[in-house]
């Protein structure tokens, strides 16, 4: 299951699913229950747009933007955050995986990041890990934030977690 919400714009509200032989004849017997949001006229434009080839260049284009801002979004991190942080520079996509040393736990660094503004993803959502532990890790996004807004956006993280 996926979408097209990070490559085209949020107006264009198309999902898609890629269904195993196996369960096709389970979603025939039951598609009249899923609500078709779109019409197919944007069905058919989408299906030309990417016939046409002119989604997997719309793809290149992103990856390569997204790439120049991840590797100026990492290169902030380790600026402003110095030693206490890792980063994984992301290879593809819009999220920067880090590990910050602190001495508050997850929630406090949640709330203090919230407190700012700041939207970070823990670890902890997406699987378990130890609590205790003195190293906290998060998603951190880039996608949604102006180049030019980036360093701002990191000083302001830097200040919350101080």
């Amino acid at each position: 299951m996926g979408s097209f919400s990070k490559v085209l714009p949020p107006s264009i509200r198309i999902s898609y699913m890629i269904l195993p032989v196996a369960l096709l004849s389970v979603y025939n017997k039951k598609r009249e229950l899923f609500r078709q949001s779109a019409s197919l006229i944007e069905q058919r434009v989408l299906f030309e747009y990417i016939r046409a080839g002119e989604l997997s260049k719309q793809i290149r284009r992103l990856r390569k933007i997204y790439q120049e801002k991840g590797r100026y979004f990492t290169a902030l991190l380790l600026q402003y955050f110095g030693d206490s942080i890792q980063v994984e520079r992301p290879v593809s996509g819009v999220y920067c995986r880090v590990v910050i040393r602190s001495t508050d736990s997850m929630e406090v660094l949640v709330q203090k990041a919230k407190e700012h503004d700041c939207l970070v993803l823990p670890m902890t959502n997406l699987y378990t890990v130890n609590k205790e532990a003195s190293t906290k890790e998060f998603l951190l996004s880039f996608s949604r934030i102006p180049s030019r807004e980036l360093e701002a956006a990191v000083a302001t993280l830097h200040e919350a977690w101080r």
